[in-house]
């Protein structure tokens, strides 16, 4: 087991092959800090631990400071796949997780007003409800 092996929150579960590519491959040139090494510990810590769990890291810092290496060794250390949020002022969650959108049948469908119909097609077609709330 390597070192950062001792960290992996989910050993058990099984990662598709797309997952297991988004893990992060620590270089051999990878120092590990002492942040790396206490945040490690305390998310493993609190791990199943019901509302102690530590599921979501904010990572704050002036460009350059580290943050993005910081995120891949914690992929690497939780054997969890790696992405990447850029946020940027006027963000809303939606930009991360997406709209909710009506599920409707067919029969159901069939039976709104034309309208309605119209207006339900351009949500789907759409990038989004706010855009077509602007026209």
């Amino acid at each position: 087991m390597t070192e950062y092996e001792q960290y992996y929150l989910s050993p058990a579960r099984q990662l598709t092959d797309a997952e297991q590519e988004l893990v992060w491959k620590k270089p051999l040139s990878h120092k590990v800090s002492e942040e790396e090494r206490r945040i490690c510990k305390e998310v493993k810590r609190n791990w199943n631990r019901g509302e102690m769990k530590i599921a979501n890291i904010l990572l704050e810092g002036d460009a350059g400071s580290g943050k993005t290496q910081l995120a891949k060794a914690l992929s690497a250390n939780f054997g969890l796949p790696y992405t990447k949020v850029t946020c940027f002022a006027d963000m809303d969650k939606s930009d991360i997780i997406g709209a909710i959108l009506p599920v409707i049948s067919s029969e159901r469908l069939e039976k709104l007003e034309p309208a309605e119909r119209t207006a339900l097609k351009a949500i789907y077609d759409s990038d989004g409800f706010q855009s077509i709330t602007e026209s």
